[in-house]
């Protein structure tokens, strides 16, 4: 092989390595800002979905105080008595699994509530006149 071939190779193959690493780099540089749009959209769909769980909560609420039935019961799992968890789910159409935290002393306002859905999770507290909704992502940091 003479030298000018054997240059002609290694210019070639640097090229190559040159040109795939800009795309590799073009790609990791689009990836970080699309992941975290994309982290967005799924929280916001969380959260659309948590508004209507809370919203079916509050109307399942209504009807239970309107029957004397009651609405929550801290020593179940969910905080909701009885068949009220699948009345919601009935309203809601949700996949993810909500949970009652806190209510008023009569037990039918919902003054904390939570909802989790692939990976993020949705709390609400307040009154049914002012609240606030914050989302949080799920992430394991430590597994052993």
């Amino acid at each position: 092989m003479r030298k000018g071939e054997r240059e002609e190779r290694l210019a070639a193959t640097l090229r190559a390595v040159l040109v795939v690493g800009i795309v590799l780099a073009l790609a990791a540089a689009a990836y970080f800002p699309f992941s975290h749009f994309l982290r967005l959209s799924e929280a916001r769909s969380v959260l659309y979905s948590a508004k209507l769980a809370r919203l079916s909560a509050w109307s399942v609420s209504a009807e239970c105080y309107g029957a004397g039935k009651p609405f929550s019961d801290f020593s179940a799992e969910s905080g909701f008595a009885g068949e009220t968890p699948e009345r919601i789910r009935e309203l809601c159409s949700c996949e993810g699994e909500f949970r009652l935290l806190q209510t008023d002393e009569t037990g039918y306002e919902i003054l904390c509530f939570s909802y989790t859905e692939n990976g993020y999770t949705a709390v609400y507290r307040g009154t049914r006149q002012e609240g606030a909704w914050q989302v949080y992502r799920n992430s394991e940091l430590i597994a052993s």
